[in-house]
């Protein structure tokens, strides 16, 4: 082993050996040497019923990141209403249609949601957020079967129509050592998360 290799090795042991003892020291360069202030969650969100109905509820997935040094949080979300409604597969004898054998009841959608979030840290524990973002709305016709020997009681036919709609919500969330609770409301509905919390 040559010269310049030990020089190269030293070099690099001494490199990796700074951030370690930067740690223990408690020094303020020595944040790259642990996992960044980060999180990710998932939640429940029980869909309200207004004019456009997602029945049911919808899983909010999140990921954040906090900045306690000046008191702010930002974040992804996305959001997937768990009864995802696709076509019925209608097989029609006599060319007939679904509404031939089924009654039009209501028109029922497909949520999905993808936003931002930012928001203000209290302190250690408490944080308040916002969060803004576009849900799309696939539209379907739900029909109920009009007698007893149709093989499926609803049918659902997709009508390739979408609607795009602003969304916002507004949650607190509360910290207890690696784990922070949420709750939000929107104009979609009310719910309910939890985060795993990867800074010290």
């Amino acid at each position: 082993m040559n010269l310049i290799v030990r020089f190269h090795i030293f070099l690099l042991l001494l490199l990796f050996s700074f951030p370690v003892k930067a740690q223990i020291n408690k020094d303020p360069f020595a944040r790259s040497a642990r996992l960044p202030d980060i999180s990710v969650g998932v939640g429940f969100n029980q869909n309200t019923l207004e004019k456009y109905r997602a029945p049911g509820g919808s899983l909010v997935f999140n990921a954040m990141y906090f900045d306690f040094n000046r008191r702010f949080l930002v974040g992804l979300d996305f959001t997937k209403n768990i009864n995802n409604r696709s076509s019925t597969i209608f097989i029609p004898s006599q060319n007939q249609e679904i509404g031939d054998v089924g009654n039009f009841r209501r028109l029922i959608y497909n949520s999905t949601i993808y936003s931002v979030r930012g928001g203000f840290i209290f302190n250690e524990k408490l944080y308040v957020v916002v969060g803004t973002g576009v849900e799309s709305l696939n539209e379907f016709k739900e029909y109920h079967a009009q007698d007893s020997n149709a093989y499926l009681t609803v049918f659902h036919q997709e009508t390739n129509e979408t609607n795009l709609l602003f969304y916002t919500k507004y949650g607190v969330m509360y910290r207890i050592n690696k784990f922070i609770s949420e709750f939000f409301y929107s104009k979609r509905g009310i719910g309910f998360g939890v985060n795993y919390f990867f800074g010290d």
